[in-house]
Parts: structure tokens; sequence; C-alpha cells
């Protein structure tokens, strides 16, 4: 379905399985964006967490959200002429 890599408190990650809730997002359909702030905000309702996540779906579409004050995220795809880099989510 895709693949997650998340970073935070690792306590509060767990018990929300923030990767896995992520990968079964994109199952039930949602983007890879739409799965990763859905995730984030899980984390933040059910424990108070802070950390994000960036996403892979399958079709190499990558999405990603964090509700910390910065998160640093940098991906290219094969369409890119250059990477995209952040340090924070656009708002």
């Amino acid at each position: 379905l895709g693949g997650c890599s998340a970073t935070g408190n690792g306590e509060q990650l767990m018990q929300v399985a923030l990767a896995k809730t992520v990968i079964e997002l994109l199952g039930a359909g949602l983007s890879a964006d739409e799965a990763a702030q859905s995730a984030i905000d899980t984390l933040d309702e059910r424990v108070g967490g802070q950390g994000g996540c960036i996403v892979v779906d399958r079709q190499g579409r990558v999405g990603w959200a964090h509700n910390s004050p910065q998160m640093a995220c940098a991906f290219r795809t094969v369409e890119m002429a250059a990477p995209e880099v952040h340090t924070r989510r656009r708002t």
C-alpha cells in the first residue's frame, strides 16, 4: 500500500502505531497527504503527542504532515527536476 517514516516522541508514536495507522488509511482510500494528516491528528487527539511523518503510496505519490513546530522534509520523484525541501508544512 505504501511506506511511512515517522519522527517524534517514540513512546507516543508507538501508542497510536503511527506508521501502521498511515498505511491502514492508505488502504482505506485516503491520499498520501490525507493519510499523513489524519494520522497526525490521531496522535494529537489520542495522546497529545507531537511528531511528523512522510508517506509514499504505491503509485509514488508523496504526502507529509506534522504537528511539531518544525519538521525537516525533503523528497524527489522521477517527475521532479529538483527535490522539494521544507522545514515546516505550508499553511
